[in-house]
């Protein structure tokens, strides 16, 4: 809190001992005389005056998280000019093949996203090559990648969109170059900005392969996930699709359906959040994020 302590002073000509004093008035008036109704919410539980007014950190910790909670709701569920809810399902496609095996498996999908009235974009990586991250530090506060390429483009799309479809070939057991490429840079610099954009937005991976190797590329693809706060969509097999070729694809009548059930149960997962923001459910409480390495 001491680096805030030095911004406002900087901003306000002023020192940094004033700023502090000040705050500590401005928490100990509102402890005292404030609206207790918001400070129990604020806090969750009873306010009580005689046992001392929390600390300015304490106090500017909560209060932000209280004001973020509140714009990540917003943030999360995407609503048009009229304020109506709208859902739009994003299907990242790291084929090199602009309408192969994968692409016929996310079409499957998008078939059913259109019956149920949910917009959809089959973006494709394309064949150009997609650099890694450098690990420069440019996208802190940007939340745009010092590459300026498909993955600034996928960003901007993926903080409007609200759910997510992952889909990539195996290559020798993994997924291919180019999405993991893109998906180090898109989930690395998209959260640099101070949101998350993909933030409690369901989530899912589609594998396509000739024969083997499915599983690992699963797994692989399923770390962008659990690690970036997403529900993740399932079905009722492992999300994959088999065959050398879109026609053979076509004949996994098992994989197809697998990929049809994963739509919907989506579909549904969107539905319960906007049936949850039309309910005033409260987001999860937020914590300050603790770093822990194991060098002592």
């Amino acid at each position: 809190i001491t680096g805030l302590y030095a911004d406002v002073a900087h901003m306000y000509n002023t020192t940094v001992p004033r700023v502090e004093r000040a705050i500590r008035h401005a928490v100990e008036v509102a402890w005292l005389h404030g609206n207790y109704k918001f400070l129990e919410e604020l806090f969750q539980s009873s306010v009580n005056p005689d046992i001392g007014r929390p600390s300015n950190s304490q106090f500017i910790a909560r209060l932000y998280f209280y004001l973020d909670e509140r714009a990540f709701f917003a943030y999360t569920v995407s609503m048009d000019k009229k304020g109506e809810f709208r859902m739009k399902v994003l299907l990242i496609c790291g084929s090199p093949h602009e309408h192969g095996c994968t692409y016929t498996a996310l079409s499957e999908m998008q078939t059913v996203f259109e019956a149920e009235g949910v917009e959809s974009e089959i973006i494709w990586l394309g064949k150009d090559a997609i650099s890694g991250c450098l690990g420069c530090g440019g996208c802190k506060g940007t939340a745009r990648c010092v590459i300026d390429d498909i993955v600034n483009r996928i960003i901007e799309k993926a903080e409007e969109a609200d759910g997510f479809v992952f889909g990539t070939p195996v290559h020798y057991a993994g997924a291919s170059g180019a999405i993991t490429s893109c998906l180090d840079r898109v989930f690395y610099a998209g959260k640099r900005g101070g949101k998350n954009p993909f933030y409690l937005k369901p989530g899912c991976v589609v594998v396509s392969a000739r024969r083997a190797g499915t599983t690992a590329t699963f797994d692989q693809l399923m770390k962008y996930l659990t690690i970036s706060e997403m529900p993740v969509v399932s079905s009722r097999y492992w999300n994959m699709v088999h065959g050398n070729t879109p026609e053979e694809v076509m004949q996994d009548k098992e994989g197809l359906q697998t990929m049809r059930m994963l739509a919907r149960n989506m579909v549904w997962l969107l539905r319960c959040k906007e049936a949850g923001a039309k309910a005033g459910v409260p987001m999860p409480e937020q914590e300050v994020y603790t770093p822990t390495n194991f060098i002592r």
